[in-house]
């Protein structure tokens, strides 16, 4: 691996790549395909050097091909030296990235979140050894450690989809507290009106208007991965997730500077489905309002519920 040669603008490593023996590199003016490359043209005319450092998440070009996009991705959470640690060091654990001409073991997915996982492990298993995400507004963990929940059980709990934490980055009735001055000593009381679709993807149903924004808008936290190991067990009825009864370390960490924003993309891709509270029908809406009648009588000991539940559904306070 050249790693001076570095990562190309479009996201390809050039540090890797079979060709390097003549070319220096991207940004050398000598590589083969300058002239007809969409993103090299694309990022200076716009004055970025990489596609990563876009705000804009295209797949124009070269970014229309796994590969490329996954490691433009890759960087944005993680960072070019990251990204390089990873590809050096599964290089030398054998992974190959030119095998076939310019196709290698990198090219092999359909999900680019698989990609990303196989980057950072260097192993394809779909069970043991793969990445599980867990989404936490605290900075700095090294190793994550079980936590009671409303179930009461300490536990930590998981995704094998990035896409399904995103909504765990912010908790409506502690968000809802805080703002208000509302004092409150013991756990938080957690709150998530989302389920999963029979396809398997999240869906977040808004309960109230602009619950999606008021709840996850400006706030930012941290996406951490573990590998999956024996401590960690599927959890049942839930698509995709799993939990730990014991401490599990981290293996990397994603800021996520806005989590409003991340949900966005997600949608766009298609990974999740939001149901905004203008779309929701009449019948929906009852079920909420007597759903949520039910949990207030029942919060007689969860008075920062109680504030929230007041706060977003005002006809409990008549």
């Amino acid at each position: 691996m050249k790693r001076e040669l570095g990562i190309a603008r479009c996201g390809l490593a050039c540090c890797l790549c079979s060709e390097n023996a003549h070319c220096s590199g991207c940004n050398s003016g000598n590589c083969p395909d300058k002239d007809w490359c969409e993103n090299r043209s694309c990022s200076m005319q716009k004055g970025v050097s990489h596609c990563y450092a876009c705000e804009t998440d295209c797949r124009k070009g070269l970014l229309s091909k796994i590969k490329p996009y996954g490691f433009t991705l890759f960087v944005k959470r993680y960072g070019e030296d990251a990204l390089l640690d990873c590809l050096e060091r599964n290089e030398r654990n054998g992974v190959v990235y030119h095998r076939e001409g310019i196709v290698g073991d990198y090219d092999d997915f359909s999900d680019v979140e698989a990609l990303i996982a196989f980057i950072q492990t260097g192993k394809r298993s779909h069970s043991h050894g793969h990445m599980l995400y867990h989404a936490s507004q605290t900075p700095g963990i090294q190793t994550l450690e079980p936590r009671i929940s409303n179930d009461n059980v300490p536990r930590i709990y998981f995704s094998e989809k990035r896409e399904n934490v995103l909504v765990y980055l912010s908790n409506a009735v502690e968000k809802t507290c805080r703002e208000d001055g509302f004092l409150h000593t013991g756990k938080w009381q957690k709150w998530a009106s989302y389920g999963f679709t029979k396809d398997g993807r999240l869906h977040f149903e808004e309960y109230y208007e602009n619950a999606l924004e008021d709840t996850y808008k400006g706030v930012s936290g941290y996406i951490y991965t573990v590998e999956n190991g024996d401590a960690i067990q599927p959890l049942p009825n839930i698509p995709d997730a799993s939990y730990a009864d014991a401490p599990v370390p981290v293996a990397s960490c994603e800021f996520v500077p806005d989590a409003l924003e991340a949900l966005l993309e997600a949608e766009r891709q298609g990974r999740i489905v939001i149901t905004r509270y203008a779309e929701l029908s009449d019948t929906m809406r009852e079920w909420i309002k007597s759903t949520t009648a039910d949990e207030y009588r029942d919060a007689i000991n969860a008075p920062d519920y109680r504030h929230f539940l007041e706060k977003k559904f005002p006809f409990l306070r008549d």
